[in-house]
Order: C-alpha cells, then structure tokens, then sequence
C-alpha cells in the first residue's frame, strides 16, 4: 500500500526492484521452456533517486534489449497475474525508463487489483513521466489527466501519502493554464504531513513566484 514513502515519478524512482524475476524467467524460457512460466519473485528494498530519467545503474544497465522483450513477452503471457503484470510495469518505469511500455501493464495490474494503491501510483507515474518527457506535439494534457486520476484513486486507499498528494498538485499546476487553487490545497496537504516534502514546497514556491501561477 503507498503511503508518504511511496512518492511519484519526481519523488521515488525505485531501482532495487527484484527484476531478475520478470526477466530471468522470460530468458529462461526461451532457452528451455518449462511447461509454465515462474511468478517474480517479491520485490527487493527500494533506493530513491529524484528524477525519472536518473540512471539506473547496477541490474539496469546489464539488461539488453532482446532481455526486456523476452521478459515482457512472458508477462503479456500472463494476463491474469498481478504481480507479474506490476512488476513488468515498476521495471520498465523505474529501471528501464519506459514509462509508454509501463502503462500497458500498470493498467492491467490496476484491472485486476482496481483498489491496489501501488498500481495506481505507479500508473499515475507512468502517465506524469509521459507527459514531462513529451515533445510540444504531444497530448500532454491527457497524460496529466490520467496521472492527476490515478492518484485520486490512490489517494482514496491512501490518503496519507505526502508524496502522492504531492505529485496530485503537480498534475494542476503543470496544467494550462494551472489550476493554482487545487495544486495549493493538494501540496499544503502534502506539507502538513511532511514538512519537508521537496516537491510540495518546491511546488508552492513556483505558484507564489511566477506570474502564470494566478487565481483563477
């Protein structure tokens, strides 16, 4: 379940995800398939790091690409797995920085768990890290939709999450024009249960600062 820990893409990018489950038993497979494919195994501790395109390092940059198809081509295998379904998208999010990939098989996790509060988030991040790394041309206005609804929908299992009540007013604020009176609330709400919560203070500084953060 998130809680204030579980921040989104701009908070908590977890890269100690176990995802030798996801692609050692798609390589394994292809070499010697066994009549059915392991489920991953449990997820490792987490480390955080502050950006969605910070790299990786370590297990990441050992993954080929021929690697990741074969793991995803296993979990597309298995529709109906959970876990299989949300660690495929943690892994292409938080290690591989393939946010477009990562949604497909966040909203199959979140079809199958529609109240898993870490689906969701990790659904609401793939759709922020789409619409931050969008070119002009793209909907990113739909991208932050999707986000700001996956985070609601976490937040009603959740409602203690600084970090997502953070990346909740990030969804108003990057709109345009911003919604300041909805990206305030969710990021004083974020600041009163951590005060020290970068991106809600950082988002409050940039709505007092800049004259395209007015009232409505």
């Amino acid at each position: 379940m998130a809680d204030s820990s579980y921040g989104p893409a701009l908070l908590r990018i977890s890269i100690g995800f176990a995802i030798g489950a996801a692609i050692g038993f798609g390589v394994a497979n292809s070499a010697s398939p066994p009549p059915g494919p392991k489920a991953p195994a449990a997820p490792a501790e987490s480390a955080p790091a502050t950006s969605p395109s910070a790299p990786a390092g370590g297990a990441a940059e050992q993954l080929s690409e021929e690697d990741l198809r074969r793991a995803m081509a296993a979990v597309d295998a298995r529709p109906r797995d959970f876990e299989s379904q949300f660690k495929m998208g943690e892994a292409l999010l938080r290690i591989s920085q393939r946010p477009a990939d990562a949604v497909r098989y966040y909203e199959r996790a979140v079809a199958l768990q529609p109240r898993n509060a870490e689906a969701l988030v990790g659904l609401g991040d793939a759709n922020f890290a789409i619409a931050l790394g969008d070119g002009p041309e793209a909907n990113s206005a739909k991208r932050l939709d999707a986000a700001r609804s996956a985070y609601e929908r976490s937040l009603e299992v959740a409602p203690n999450s600084a970090g997502v009540l953070a990346a909740l007013g990030s969804t108003w604020a990057m709109r345009t024009p911003p919604d300041v009176e909805k990206a305030r609330a969710a990021f004083e709400r974020a600041l009163a249960l951590d005060p020290q919560n970068a991106l809600a203070r950082r988002g409050l500084a940039d709505i007092g600062s800049k004259d395209q953060y007015r009232e409505r």
